[in-house]
């Protein structure tokens, strides 16, 4: 993995694919959004935002390369790089300032995504790991309510060559698969090759997740009874546009970034009340830059958006929580020179 972010690598592949790309239609839709609602803005929101760097620390006590992938309660989940190439997973507690190690059993790689909470109040995640000599990525799920040897569980879409759920909410997980001939992750293939899917844990089913004459759609978080990501149209000035599914009227709300080709929300979070959520995402302008951002949905109407920049660095948005009046906004920014500078952030909006 080179030293940019997850999010910021899928964003600038996609910018330089989305005017070559040719790529044939999903795969049949099972579990399918029906109508497209609207998204107007409202109020610009008065919003003051702050910033801390978090990063993994060797045993010097030196930074190292970092990436922060979800965010719920006293829960950050992320993973390092270690000088070897290889990343390993932890959890992070900022009550405490600890790291938790969290590692698939026998993996090289493990990416750990969209940390929850089970019925107990005991965390849950799900993510992805690589095995030794290979490409393929394979989903996993963790659930700390069980006994140790029994924590992770497999998730693979039947026939899929990788597997990469993102985000669980109570018995759900949703995420993204592909059958491409050699193993490579979602993020690097996105828009071309993504395929979403909703697991249900309980009935260990799975249904594709597709927008209507797309050409890719991309599950990146689910929560209450909103799923979030983005899906990509074969024309259009906007090539790929974020939305929020409501799965119990079946409406989908596209959203749009202002000056962008590319809109693609990577994290959602109830805020208050249902139809109320808090989302972030990355978005791309036409001459390629990449850029993160916050914005509120409001009885499902989006609100003016908020610019999440990480001073001096390029910034990915990839995940996001909101409570008690203050919403938090994690993710990975890119300074673009030295061993180490790749790192993770917490974006504090009041």
């Amino acid at each position: 993995m080179q030293l940019i972010s997850p999010a910021y690598r899928r964003l600038t592949v996609i910018a330089a694919a989305v005017l070559t790309a040719a790529c044939s239609n999903p795969a049949t839709t099972t579990s399918v959004p029906t109508v497209t609602g609207p998204a107007a803005p409202l109020t610009a929101p008065a919003v003051n935002v702050q910033y801390a760097s978090l990063d993994y620390q060797n045993k010097n006590g030196e930074a190292i390369t970092t990436f922060l992938t979800g965010i719920r309660g006293d829960n950050i989940s992320g993973m390092y790089m270690k000088s070897n190439g290889r990343d390993r997973g932890f959890i992070y507690h900022p009550s405490t300032q600890e790291f938790v190690a969290l590692d698939y059993p026998g993996a090289y790689n493990t990416t750990p995504y969209g940390p929850s909470f089970g019925p107990d109040g005991s965390y849950r995640a799900v993510g992805s790991y690589t095995l030794p000599n290979e490409k393929l990525n394979y989903g996993f799920f963790y659930d700390a309510s069980k006994p140790k040897s029994r924590r992770f569980a497999r998730i693979d879409y039947p026939g899929a060559t990788n597997t990469i759920p993102h985000s669980t909410y109570r018995n759900l997980v949703v995420g993204n698969w592909d059958k491409l001939q050699t193993g490579n992750s979602d993020f690097l293939n996105y828009p071309t090759v993504g395929r979403g899917f909703v697991y249900d844990l309980r009935k260990q089913t799975y249904a594709i997740f597709s927008v209507p004459g797309s050409k890719s759609t991309t599950c990146y978080g689910v929560i209450d009874v909103a799923i979030a990501g983005g899906y990509t149209k074969p024309r259009g000035i906007h090539v790929t546009h974020a939305y929020v599914y409501d799965t119990s009227s079946s409406v989908l709300y596209s959203y749009d970034h202002p000056g962008s080709v590319i809109t693609h929300f990577e994290g959602i979070a109830i805020n208050g009340k249902r139809g109320n959520y808090s989302l972030t995402g990355d978005w791309v302008a036409l001459n390629g830059t990449v850029h993160a951002f916050y914005i509120a949905m409001k009885d499902w109407k989006y609100q003016i958006p908020v610019d999440i920049a990480y001073p001096n660095g390029q910034t990915s948005g990839n995940s996001v929580y909101s409570q008690d009046g203050l919403t938090q906004v994690i993710g990975v920014y890119n300074t673009g020179s030295g061993p180490t500078s790749t790192n993770g952030y917490i974006a504090y909006l009041h």
